[in-house]
């Protein structure tokens, strides 16, 4: 590492320790919690590229690193989850409904078992003009909720799939 890194990069540890110098190398995880830390979660969700270090699996690896290395996940997607809901909602209170249903899109294919998170995304395509849309997200979700869950949605989503026929 020290080779292709440098040494001003990879300074010695101690044992078989390694440490990176802080700053030293640019990290999307340390961006993307930067950016929303500091208010810019548009800009944090173009750092976001799914969990993190996907597939990792370090051989004879402690219990403590898969430990952190687990949790450390859930906390990135935790924040990710927040930061797009953030930005679908201010784009709803903008009056962008297209935009707000792509994210409210990705929202619901990250919980696909949210009635929330459906019915949300259902408004916003209803917003943008596509009922019809709304109405087979609707069908997909309950049909998923049915089939995985043995559940059904909140009756909220019947509500609105019933006033969207109502109206067109």
């Amino acid at each position: 590492l020290r080779r292709t890194l440098g040494a001003d990069v990879v300074p010695r540890g101690r044992g078989d320790e390694l440490c990176v110098r802080a700053g030293a190398l640019w990290c999307d995880a340390i961006e993307f919690e930067r950016a929303l830390d500091e208010d810019r979660p548009a800009d944090a969700l173009g750092l976001y590229r799914g969990p993190l270090l996907p597939g990792l699996h370090v051989t004879d690896a402690s219990p403590e690193l898969e430990e952190w290395l687990e949790a450390e996940r859930a906390h990135l997607a935790r924040r990710w989850t927040h930061a797009v809901e953030r930005v679908a909602t201010e784009r709803e209170e903008r009056g962008d409904a297209s935009g707000a249903a792509v994210w409210w899109r990705q929202l619901a294919a990250h919980d696909r078992f949210s009635s929330r998170i459906a019915l949300r995304l259902m408004r916003a395509l209803a917003a943008t003009g596509d009922p019809a849309e709304a109405i087979r997200h609707a069908r997909a979700h309950e049909q998923l909720l049915r089939e995985e869950l043995g559940a059904a949605p909140d009756s909220r989503i019947g509500a609105f799939v019933r006033s969207l026929r109502a109206t067109s």
